[in-house]
C-alpha cells in the first residue's frame, strides 16, 4: 500500500531552492494513476513545458487522478517557494 514519505526523505535529491517542510508531502514519486499532495500552502502541477495541470488555492491534501496525464515528468509548485520534480 502506498503510505506517506516524509517530503524531507522522499525529495532528497528532487528539493530545488530550499530544504523541504515535513508538512508538504507529495507522493508516490513515480506515480501511475494517483499523486496525493499534502500541504497547508496553494500549489499548482506543470508540465515541463509550462502548462498547469492542477492547482488548489490551499487544502490539506488532495489525491489527484493521473490516469489522463501522459508519462513524463511534471513540476508541483507550493506558494511557500518550493518547487518538487515527479514522474508518471
Amino acid at each position: 500500500p502506498n503510505q506517506a514519505i516524509p517530503s524531507t526523505q522522499l525529495f532528497t535529491t528532487l528539493v530545488t531552492g530550499f530544504p523541504a517542510e515535513p508538512s508538504n508531502e507529495v507522493f508516490p514519486n513515480p506515480f501511475t494513476d494517483q499523486l496525493t499532495i499534502s500541504t497547508n500552502h496553494g500549489w499548482a502541477v506543470y508540465t515541463v513545458l509550462g502548462q498547469r495541470v492542477a492547482h488548489s488555492a490551499g487544502s490539506p491534501g488532495k489525491t489527484l487522478v493521473t490516469t489522463d496525464w501522459p508519462r513524463g515528468q511534471y513540476l508541483i509548485k507550493i506558494v511557500d517557494g518550493k518547487t518538487w520534480k515527479v514522474i508518471k
